[in-house]
């Protein structure tokens, strides 16, 4: 009998050390610090456009792009072209 209850406290006792390391593991703050560099080059270009008809009876005209800039114009006849 003696035996037994010395070996349920050896058992608590290592449950007690378990749970106060899993305690301070889980408990410490984790930093992480440090410096990161992107580069990079922006080259978004324009390389093909065309112009569509929608409504009869209008001219959608011809655009012109250069690789960062587009023109166009277009002849409307009434409201709602």
């Amino acid at each position: 009998m003696y035996k037994n209850k010395i070996l349920i406290l050896i058992f608590f006792l290592i449950i007690i050390v378990l749970m106060a390391v899993g305690y301070s593991t889980f408990a410490t703050d984790f930093t992480i610090s440090g410096t990161a560099e992107i580069t990079g080059e922006w080259d978004v270009r324009i390389t093909n456009i065309t112009a569509t008809q929608v409504t009869e009876g209008c001219d959608a005209g011809t655009p012109t792009f250069t690789k960062d800039s587009i023109n166009f114009s277009a002849k409307l006849n009434k409201p709602g072209d």
